[in-house]
């Protein structure tokens, strides 16, 4: 999803003016980031997200 400069602008305006303020921004640019890397993880490694992988009984 591609954002223009001024939309940007606007959803970090209304996420510090709520109710959690920067806290609220640094947490969803964690979470951003966190997704970001398990599913770059995800791709480089084959893996299943969840630590298990199919066994062959």
């Amino acid at each position: 999803m591609e954002f223009t400069h001024e939309q940007i602008s606007e959803i970090i305006s209304e996420i510090t003016n709520g109710e959690l303020g920067l806290q609220g921004l640094v947490k969803q640019g964690l979470e951003s980031l966190m997704l970001s890397e398990r599913d770059l993880h995800n791709e480089t490694r084959g893996d299943v997200s969840n630590g298990f992988r199919g066994r062959r009984v």
